[in-house]
């Protein structure tokens, strides 16, 4: 492996750990606020959990 390739298998390896620690700190959040204040999020992840959460709840009932 070159070290150009090192430098890329690097950089996504970063990219991963950073996308799973802010998942978490997201869901986390997400588990304590109301579902509107969610959906009125800037927050593209929020917004997303929010919206699986209500048509999952309506899905369900």
């Amino acid at each position: 492996m070159d070290k150009s390739e090192k430098s890329k298998e690097h950089a996504k390896e970063l990219l991963s750990t950073q996308f799973a620690s802010n998942f978490i700190v997201v869901a986390n959040k997400f588990l304590t606020i109301f579902i509107k204040k969610s959906l009125e999020s800037n927050d593209i992840l929020m917004n997303i959990l929010a919206w699986v959460d209500k048509k999952m709840r309506k899905s369900r009932f």
